[in-house]
């Protein structure tokens, strides 16, 4: 009616103040007002008064993915422990998805296996072929998948003799990243002319070299 009418035109015309207190002299409920008020706030980067806005306007998921927007990832889980427990691990996830962006695996690993899916860091290590990685993590918290990722290891390592350069370059790059130095370098002079041209041919065989005069000593 009248009153909602008027409620709605005084946020949109960004008098809050006048908003609320039409809301308190007539006993409606001040949750759309306050929601109003935390969208403003955070257009603003007013990000600690959003949060307290979403939360009068009993809006706790809406303060969490604003946090998780920005990355404030600690603000994001204390909101979800205390009034959404079920968003806790899409919140670790989230966070371990930016950590895996940030190519610091460490984080990556240690916020999945925390929000109970080591899964998904099983997954990724597979579509990337690093099968050491994969068994390491399903070792110590999927056991019942290790002989499985076993026998794909060997069926990948047997394909990629004449896999495709790309994807071995790709592998190659994954296994330096994780300072598995000996494996990129394997990986590196698998590239030859029955997969690559010689262009990619010469940038492999010289990248591990580099590998080899950095990274590796004694018979390696």
């Amino acid at each position: 009616g009248l009153v909602d009418n008027s409620i709605t035109f005084a946020c949109d015309s960004g008098q809050f103040e006048f908003a609320l207190a039409l809301c308190k002299t007539t006993g409606k409920a001040a949750d759309e007002v306050h929601y109003k008020i935390a969208l403003s706030l955070e257009d603003e980067g007013k990000f600690i008064e959003a949060e307290n806005e979403f939360l009068l306007a009993n809006k706790p998921r809406e303060a969490i993915m604003m946090h998780v927007h920005g990355g404030d990832w600690k603000s994001a889980l204390k909101i979800a422990e205390k009034f959404v427990p079920e968003a806790v691990n899409e919140v670790l996830i989230n966070q371990a998805n930016a950590a895996l962006e940030a190519r610091n695996y460490h984080d990556y690993e240690t916020l999945l296996i925390r929000a109970e899916r080591a899964d998904l860091i099983i997954n990724h290590y597979k579509e990337y072929n690093m099968w050491h990685e994969a068994i390491r993590i399903a070792e110590e918290y999927m056991p019942q998948e290790v002989s499985e990722l076993k026998t794909m290891q060997i069926r990948s390592n047997r394909g990629s003799a004449s896999g495709d350069s790309r994807t071995l370059l790709q592998q190659a790059s994954d296994y330096a990243r994780n300072e598995d130095f000996k494996k990129a370098a394997e990986c590196l002079l698998m590239i030859n002319h029955t997969n690559a041209e010689l262009q990619t041919v010469e940038r492999a065989l010289i990248r591990a070299a580099e590998i080899c005069n950095q990274f590796l000593e004694n018979e390696e």
